[in-house]
This record gives C-alpha cells, sequence and structure tokens, in this order.
C-alpha cells in the first residue's frame, strides 16, 4: 500500500471515530449514566409523597423549616405559625416531578455556574432543600441552581453528589420564612359594621357609626366646631379596614406580647354581635397589632349561635400572635379625628342690600295745542291770454280822396 493512500485511510478513521464520539451521549463518554436521561430525579418520591412530614430550606438568607402537625403544615422559625398549604403542596409536588434532561459538569469548581455550589458558602446563590419521613429521616435532598435554557428547565443535584444536571421542572424555592405563612387574616365585611371607633393612647378617640343596616353612610361622631369630614367616605374606609387585611410577620404573644409607642385600639362592632377589638402599636418603626374577638350582647340582633361560633373560631385563630401589620394596612386603625376632618368653608359674605333707584320726576308736559284748522284752498283762476293789438290800417298813398 502506497504511503499517500495509508494516510488517507488513517484520515478517515479518524474522522469516523471522532463523529460517533460526538454523537455518543455526553453521559455516556463521561461516566455511564445516559441510563438516567428522562428518569425522575428521585424515582418512587411521587408515590410517597403523602408520607413526607417536613422540610428544611437552607440558603445564605437563612434556614426555614416547615413541619406537618396533624393536617396543618407549620413554620417552625415562626413560632409554628400555619404555613400556607398550596405552597407547601407545589414544592413537595415540583420535586418529585423533576425529570433528568441532560447531564452537566461535575466538577466542584464549575458548579457555581450553574448556581449549584455549596450552599453553606457566604455568597452562595444555590438552595439546599431536604424532605423528611418519618421520624425526620431524609426521602429526599436537592440543590436547587438557576433556571435552565428553555421553559420549565431548572439546574439540580443531588445533595450527596457533584453530578448537576438539566432537569425538566421548575422548582421555586422560598427563602424567606414569612413566604412560607398564611398571610391572610380574617376578613369582616363593611356590610356587618354598624360601628368603629379608635382610642388612642391620650384618649383621644374617633368614631364612625351608622344606625341600619341599609344606610350606606357611616357618620363621623363628634366633629369639632367650624370642622367636617374631609370627604364623604371617610367612615366607610374605617368600617372596610378588615375586609382585606394581610400582615408582613408574626411571632407568638406568648413569647413577645405587644409593646411600643403610640398605642391605639380600634373596636369594630356588627349589628348581629361580633366585636372584633385590633390593638396595635409601633415597635422600632414597624406596626405590630392583636385581635380579639368577643360576643356583643348589647348588639342590635340578638347573637347566635352561628355567631358564638365565629367569635370563637376567630379568638383561637387570631389571639395567640402579634402581626406586623404594612403601613398601609395599619394606618385604618390608628386615624386620629385630625386626619379625617378640615375647617368648613366660610360662607361666602352677603351682599349689601341695594336700594331701588328713585325714579325722577317727570317733566311737564305742555298742554298740547289744538291744531290750526286747515283753510279750504282757494283756486287762482288762470290769467287770461293777452289780446294783440290790431294791426294799423294802411294809409293811401297821395293824400285823402
Amino acid at each position: 500500500m502506497r504511503p499517500r493512500t495509508l494516510l488517507i485511510l488513517l484520515v478517515l478513521v479518524a474522522v469516523v471515530v471522532a463523529g460517533i464520539l460526538v454523537i455518543r451521549p455526553q453521559a455516556e463518554r463521561a461516566d455511564g449514566t445516559a441510563q438516567s436521561i428522562g428518569h425522575k430525579l428521585f424515582p418512587g418520591l411521587a408515590d410517597g409523597l403523602n408520607e413526607v412530614t417536613g422540610l428544611t430550606l437552607t440558603s445564605a438568607t437563612g434556614t426555614v423549616t416547615v413541619h406537618r402537625d396533624g393536617e396543618q403544615w407549620r413554620v417552625e422559625s415562626r413560632d409554628g405559625y400555619p404555613a400556607r398549604f398550596e405552597t407547601v403542596k407545589r414544592t413537595l409536588v415540583s420535586v418529585s416531578e423533576l425529570t433528568l434532561l441532560e447531564a452537566k459538569t461535575g466538577k466542584p469548581e464549575l458548579l457555581g455556574k450553574l448556581g449549584l455550589e455549596d450552599p453553606a458558602g457566604a455568597d452562595a446563590t444555590s438552595a439546599l432543600l431536604t424532605l423528611q419521613g418519618a421520624g425526620g429521616a431524609p426521602v429526599a435532598s436537592l440543590v436547587v441552581g438557576k433556571s435552565g435554557p428553555g421553559a420549565d428547565t431548572t439546574f439540580v443535584r443531588r445533595a450527596d453528589e457533584n453530578q448537576a444536571w438539566l432537569a425538566r421542572g421548575t422548582l421555586a424555592v422560598e427563602r424567606e420564612a414569612s413566604q412560607w405563612i398564611e398571610r391572610d387574616l380574617p376578613k369582616l365585611g363593611s356590610e356587618r359594621v354598624k360601628a368603629v371607633t379608635v382610642t388612642h393612647a391620650d384618649g383621644a378617640t374617633v368614631t364612625v357609626s351608622r344606625e341600619t343596616k341599609d344606610d350606606p353612610v357611616w357618620a363621623l361622631q363628634d366633629v369639632p366646631e367650624g370642622m367636617q369630614p374631609n370627604s364623604p367616605t371617610v367612615g366607610r374606609t374605617l368600617a372596610g379596614a378588615l375586609e382585606s387585611l394581610s400582615f408582613d410577620d408574626v411571632r407568638a404573644a406568648a413569647g413577645k406580647p405587644l409593646a411600643g409607642e403610640r398605642l391605639a385600639v380600634a373596636v369594630f362592632s356588627t349589628f348581629d354581635g361580633l366585636r372584633l377589638t385590633a390593638t396595635s402599636a409601633v415597635e422600632d418603626g414597624k406596626t405590630w397589632a392583636t385581635f380579639a374577638a368577643t360576643a356583643d350582647e348589647g348588639a342590635s340582633e340578638p347573637v347566635t349561635e352561628a355567631v358564638t361560633k365565629e367569635v370563637a373560631d376567630l379568638d383561637a385563630r387570631l389571639s395567640p400572635w402579634v402581626f406586623e401589620l404594612p403601613e398601609y394596612r395599619a394606618a385604618n386603625l390608628r386615624k386620629h379625628q385630625t386626619d379625617l376632618v378640615q375647617p368648613r368653608p366660610e360662607p361666602p359674605p352677603a351682599e349689601p342690600a341695594v336700594e331701588p333707584e328713585a325714579e325722577p320726576e317727570a317733566e311737564p308736559q305742555p298742554e298740547p295745542q289744538p291744531e290750526p284748522r286747515a283753510e279750504p284752498a282757494t283756486e287762482t283762476p288762470a290769467p287770461m291770454p293777452e289780446t294783440p293789438p290790431a294791426p294799423e290800417e294802411p294809409k293811401p298813398e297821395g293824400g285823402a280822396h
């Protein structure tokens, strides 16, 4: 075989081998993980989700622990306040559905590019999520990194491995404890409210009320002389303060009772006998509040069994806790009279009476004179034409005959 021909054959073989290496899956070339493609990150987890009793999320932000207490999930770092079930459910289901699409790097020094570095690092962007089963034993533990290049993809790795994966599935991990709690408070519709009274630490009060359910206006009481409500809806604003109330954070009242400056107590009384009291104060620039429910035996209507049960449920749910309220929500529980009134406009000055002008005296009119009677017209006879003089007779020539 000629040297030139042999060289060509060697080049062709090299090209074929290179092509095989290119088309063979990367995972199979590297470490034989091709068989994992298309499989779940945690096979069998979906069938055992009902056995999960807790989860722990660790990131640079801190650690959040949520555990199941009977039918209720609770956030341990918030003194066991109820967790939002939808957030817990979404997280568990998302972990169970992660499906491996492609093996990525297995080198620890490269994991940071995918957001999969050690979560314990000071500047780590990754998060370590561990699901626990009976007795707190881990049933799944993974490091969650950046979103993948395609829709509904995420970079992940098992916590005890350096092998990174691109997985199908979106796993949005909430890193703040406040993001796991049920942040909506029970609602009290304004249609039930008869009156609201806010009492401040200095004894100043604000009251809005109405006499009947059909009255659309809650009148502001005890308006100072010379003042008026600054809006026709000031009463409605206070009456509806609990229609949509949420909070930012929570703590157990037993561990740290409400204490702070500028105490205010807002009492909401309904026609059917529910009385809900919101007590708030400012602590380190934030407004915290407690809530208590009682039955009002002096209400307009008799207190029914349903209202009695509502009072018990509300008080059990609210009274053990102190809630941090957003400022724009807390403002309506802390109104002062000066926030709701404005000076009454001065009436326009009365115009001076204008006396009617005296009519000028009429000037004496001359007595009408009788018109002169017209004389009958006298016809002037037309002048007679002048008679021309008679011509002279000619005289005979030669004298008289």
